[in-house]
């Protein structure tokens, strides 16, 4: 606030108006106020406080403010004008006071009235900003001024004798004084803010510390229970147990040898872990391949046992041969004699018969002798072929022997086909399993490209919390950078205004100076016809009104080319109105200079422009840092918690493929025996149908032979 105009009437010690122009004095830098005791130099002050908070000073005993010199006519008032922020400002206050009437007669009592407004370019309040109640008045006063009755006192008008006192108060009184005289607010937010973000981050600290207590704990329950799961073989490996069982000294006296969870060496306890799951892996494959051996080995004893059970019945059964073979030639030779004595009468005639059938049969008979010799496999006995040829017994037996093959080799044709089927289904199986090895190559790769992104997305939300951790800092600066440029923007259109009165003022100057000039000329002018004039007027016998002489001899000549009394009149006027116009613009000058020097020195308003926009980029890129920060954590929270997750089921598919291998290599082996062992009964892998129905026909022409 910076006081430009006070004027006051019937107050103090002056009983009639007063003019303190202080836009004019202010051009000198500092002025003093100086006069003899009780000339009314406390008077001015009075006013200038009594105009803003509607009483006197505090160490002032008397607290009327009518001045007792006074005409009772002549009323009591107070105005005020004064800057705040480049704006001025009027309060105008008239106390209660007895006014009597300029006839005469009783007093009249006039209520106090007080009128705060906004003054304009004309000198008058703006229409709409005046406020009349005394405490709205007093609200907007200790605004504007911001300082109270009491610290304006303490810094404005401090008294004699109390100055030491104000610099000696203590703190407590001293801070609010001190927080209203300068501008500590923007430092205040800031540090506010600072606080707030401090308590923010301390917050966010102790969260990240429970949150890790709880992974390590969680990490702790984990490794435990993984370790617990290991084979002790696998354990022992991994953490070192002597043959006796008993653990070695870098157990740490955990069960099994595990060494404690250590967070500073999760990276080595992860690797240990990892080359403990790779060698249960191994185990499980080895035992799966040694479950499949010895599955094939029960098989085979199984086969073995049912064939010596087999054996052990004919054995039992071959035993009772040779018995049954006696009773049966005896009763073989009662038959053959009774036979033979039956059919004795009819023998000839069937011979004859017979001998007939076998002469007419002896073409297909050689027919199939020679189709049974062509056909005859190399690996049969030639001897039982030549036996059979000459004995039809030898020939059945030898036909009943073939066609067991034949049905033999039949069912060793399942055999083979279910080797072929078994075969194929290990390829397919082999196949499948590639391509999910292949299908968990690409998902692995996808992952590993998923997890670049969530880390580059992390990367992202690093640098965007550290962008919005400055969003409170930034908006303080902003405050501070808009009022420091508002304050610059008043200057330069104050600035301005000071130079276009200066260039007003010197045209007024100039135009007052021809004015003079004219002036002068003109009064010149009318002083030389003023003679003439008054020559006119004189008349013999008539004093004259310059010596009083009554006779005129040689009266002046009368010219009219001089100025007359119009002229003049009009010159001096023009010169006036010129002198009050250079005037009014020297008033308008000095108060422009008031207001510069008001506001003080600042930056140039480019500078400070071209600084507030970069500070308020600053503060449009924080806030898009904080609102665009909820949404990139949101995603990558949700991102990482899938990758995670598909970590995790790559990994049990993983396992599962190498389980599955590892079966289908011990199912392959087993495989593999079979055809090998198919191929040595059989002379090599093929199918046996073909021998099969070659045994088959050749048993039939046997038969028929």
């Amino acid at each position: 606030m910076r006081p430009v105009s006070l004027r006051f009437q019937a107050f103090g010690s002056y009983a009639g108006e007063l003019h303190v122009d202080f836009a004019r004095l202010s051009r000198h830098g500092i002025f003093a106020i100086t006069g003899p005791t009780g000339a009314g130099k406390s008077t001015i002050f009075d006013a200038l406080v009594y105009a803003l908070y509607d009483d006197l000073p505090g160490f002032r005993v008397d607290g009327n403010v009518r001045s007792q010199y006074a005409d009772p006519s002549t009323p009591t008032w107070v105005s005020l004008d004064f800057l705040v922020h480049g704006e001025l400002w009027r309060v105008e206050r008239r106390p209660t006071q007895l006014i009597r009437r300029a006839g005469g007669g009783t007093p009249v009592e006039k209520k106090s009235t007080v009128v705060l407004g906004r003054v304009g370019e004309d000198g008058e309040l703006v229409a709409g900003t005046g406020v009349t109640r005394k405490s709205d008045v007093k609200v907007r006063v200790d605004a504007l001024v911001g300082l109270t009755k009491d610290q304006f006192e303490q810094v404005v008008l401090i008294p004699q004798g109390r100055f030491e006192e104000v610099l000696k108060a203590d703190t407590q009184k001293r801070a609010p004084l001190l927080r209203r005289l300068f501008p500590v607010e923007v430092f205040t937010r800031l540090t506010e803010s600072l606080r707030s973000i401090a308590s923010a981050r301390q917050a966010d600290f102790e969260e990240a510390v429970r949150v890790r207590d709880a992974v390590v704990e969680r990490l702790q329950g984990a490794y435990d229970a993984a370790v617990a799961h290991l084979p002790d073989v696998v354990r022992g490996e991994l953490f070192g147990v002597d043959e006796g069982g008993d653990e070695s000294e870098g157990a740490g006296g955990r069960a099994g040898g595990a060494p404690m969870f250590q967070v500073d060496l999760l990276d080595r306890q992860v690797e240990v872990l990892t080359e403990g799951v790779r060698r249960v892996e191994v185990l499980v494959a080895a035992q799966a391949s040694r479950g499949e051996t010895a599955r094939g080995q029960l098989e085979d004893a199984r086969r073995a046992a049912a064939a010596w059970d087999r054996w052990q019945a004919d054995l039992a059964l071959s035993a009772s041969f040779a018995a049954e073979e006696g009773c049966d030639v005896v009763e073989m030779a009662v038959l053959d004699r009774a036979r033979r004595l039956a059919d004795l009468c009819g023998a000839l005639t069937e011979w004859g018969e017979a001998t007939r059938q076998l002469r007419a049969l002896q073409p297909q008979l050689a027919a199939l002798e020679e189709a049974i010799g062509s056909a005859w496999p190399d690996e049969l006995d030639v001897i039982a072929w030549s036996g059979a040829r000459a004995d039809a017994h030898e020939a059945g037996l030898l036909a009943e022997r073939l066609a067991a093959e034949a049905r033999r080799f039949s069912g060793e044709t399942g055999r083979f086909e279910q080797l072929v089927e078994t075969g194929r289904a290990l390829g397919d199986r082999r196949s499948a399993s590639e391509e999910r090895r292949i299908e968990l190559a690409e998902r692995a790769l996808k992952l590993d490209a998923e997890e670049e992104a969530v880390a580059l997305m992390t990367e992202e939300v690093r640098s965007l919390r550290a962008e919005s951790s400055t969003l409170g800092t930034h908006a303080a600066i902003v405050t501070v950078m808009e009022r420091e440029h508002q304050m610059a923007s008043r200057r330069a259109a104050a600035v301005a205004e000071a130079v276009r009165l200066d260039a007003e003022l010197a045209e007024a100057a100039a135009a007052a100076a021809r004015a003079a000039e004219r002036a002068d000329a003109v009064r010149l002018s009318w002083r030389d016809g003023l003679a003439g004039r008054l020559a006119q007027l004189l008349e013999d016998g008539s004093p004259c009104p310059t010596c009083g002489a009554l006779e005129h001899p040689v009266p002046a000549e009368y010219h009219r080319e001089g100025a007359d009394d119009r002229e003049l009149d009009e010159a001096e006027r023009a010169h006036d109105d010129a002198l009050r116009l250079r005037s009014h613009i020297e008033q308008r000058v000095a108060e422009a200079r008031g207001v510069v020097d008001v506001l003080g020195e600042t930056r140039p308003l480019e500078e400070v422009e071209a600084d507030l926009t970069a500070v308020r980029g600053a503060l449009l890129v924080a806030r898009d840092a904080s609102e665009r920060l909820v949404v990139v954590a949101a995603e990558e929270e949700r991102r990482r918690f899938a990758l995670r997750e598909a970590r995790d089921r790559l990994g049990a598919e993983t396992r599962s493929l190498e389980v599955d291998v590892a079966r289908l290599d011990a199912e392959a082996s087993s495989y593999q025996r079979a055809v090998e062992e198919f191929a040595v009964e059989h002379g090599q892998f093929e199918s046996p149908a073909p021998r099969a129905d070659a045994r088959a026909a050749l048993a039939a022409d046997l038969r028929q032979l």
